[in-house]
């Protein structure tokens, strides 16, 4: 038995025992809602105070204007939703020390669920400093950290569109994916935009081709021979003209019902509203990006877009 592992029957002291203190004396807890802040105070005595504010932005600047009051630093809460964002922003505007807390470092320490007791539970934790605060950036970053997710969900959203449109041209039998490495390239918008405008000529089509496409304008013109006259008359044809024009920005829209809708058992018949226009669905599915480079040619436009200069965001 090694010697580490061997009690020591000989340590026998008394030490004295430092019970918690307050950390943050001058600390503060909220508990955000949908339609309702809880805020709660330290108060005289070992008491605490507790006031229920609205959302809006008068409200936000009289919570401010109640902290200062009471002579609150700093203010703990939890990241509920996006609904902590407008009230983070305005107390550190005010020259609050703010602590956006996880809701899961707040269930390790178990409390009772209610409004009233949760900003109080807050409080109480955050003055005697057992809550950890999350990381948050600064203004200039989050605004492109923000940009920086929206280019990341442009390019989810454009796959599956890319995809309605080779499945239209290939259900009009035009090969325009084996002629070309990337529909959505300079030849291959060039050549679907033409055909949405009405050019139906293979050869015509093919003399758009790029100088830098490894195809040949014969091997291209077979490619789009093809049941042209029949692409307005499909939605794939609806497909093409919606998401060649911005291919950033396209939706596939289901054509509106004429006659109304028989169901199959028997029962009254389903009839739409008079007027009533064509539902746009969204589709937003995982798919991995196909072509990077052409992505990659928007991410300036979104810099422009969000204000940001090129120098300053490192893309010069």
């Amino acid at each position: 038995m090694s010697k580490l592992s061997q009690p020591n029957s000989t340590l026998s002291e008394a030490r004295p025992f430092a019970s918690m203190s307050q950390v943050h004396p001058h600390a503060a807890g909220v508990d955000l809602g949908a339609h309702e802040i809880m805020v709660c105070v330290p108060g005289g005595e070992n008491t605490q105070l507790v006031r229920s504010f609205g959302n809006y932005t008068a409200d936000l600047q009289s919570i401010a204007a109640w902290l200062k009051e009471h002579h609150i630093e700093t203010v703990a809460m939890e990241s509920t939703g996006v609904y902590w964002i407008p009230l983070f922003e305005t107390l550190e505007a005010a020259g609050f020390h703010c602590c956006l807390i996880s809701s899961r470092s707040l269930r390790r320490i178990p409390g009772r669920k209610s409004d009233v007791l949760d900003c109080q539970w807050i409080q109480t934790l955050h003055s005697y400093g057992l809550l950890e605060s999350s990381f948050r950036p600064e203004a200039d970053l989050i605004a492109l950290r923000t940009l920086l997710r929206h280019r990341a969900q442009l390019l989810e959203h454009r796959a599956p569109h890319v995809l309605h449109m080779q499945k239209a041209l290939l259900q009009m039998n035009i090969q325009l994916s084996q002629a070309l490495s990337d529909v959505t390239g300079v030849t291959g918008l060039a050549i679907i935009r033409a055909i949405v405008a009405g050019e139906r000529d293979p050869h015509k089509l093919a003399a758009l081709r790029n100088y830098r496409c490894h195809k040949d304008e014969e091997e291209i013109a077979k490619a789009l021979t093809g049941t042209l006259r029949q692409a307005q008359g499909r939605p794939g044809g609806r497909s093409i003209s919606s998401c060649s024009s911005n291919p950033w920005r396209c939706t596939t829209s289901t054509p509106a019902r004429s006659k109304p809708a028989t169901p199959r058992s028997s029962g009254p018949t389903l009839k739409f509203a008079p007027g009533k226009t064509a539902r746009t669905m969204t589709t937003c599915p995982r798919f991995p990006n196909t072509n990077a480079r052409a992505t990659a040619r928007t991410l300036p436009r979104l810099v422009k877009f969000a204000g940001i200069s090129s120098a300053s965001a490192g893309w010069t």
